[in-house]
């Protein structure tokens, strides 16, 4: 495993979980949370901007007292679910040799 690519990213996390903290403490409406930035690093760009827009779009209509437990995390919640699962269904499928008609 190439150690210098998991320190760098333990280092990177760690910047962040303490930047995190600090802007919490201070009250700061802008955050630095580890796992969307991990995400960020991790995903295909295309996923990415989907997630940048989701947010964005949260941001300027979402209400300033949004429960972060509410309906609309629920449902981003059981979007990503699904994709999983239907990810899982379709390697399955493509790894024991079923050909289905695409139309």
């Amino acid at each position: 495993m190439p150690i210098g690519t998991i320190a760098a990213g333990a280092a990177l996390a760690a910047i962040l979980g303490f930047s995190d903290r600090y802007l919490e403490r201070a009250g700061s409406r802008w955050r630095t949370p580890i796992m969307p930035v991990a995400i960020g690093l991790y995903l295909p760009f295309g996923l990415s901007v989907t997630i940048f827009l989701g947010a964005l779009i949260h941001s300027i209509f979402g209400s300033e007292k949004s429960d972060e437990s509410g309906p609309g995390i629920l449902l981003a919640a059981g979007l990503v679910a699904g994709e999983a699962l239907m990810g899982v269904a379709s390697g399955a499928i493509v790894t024991a040799g079923i050909r289905l008609p695409l139309f």
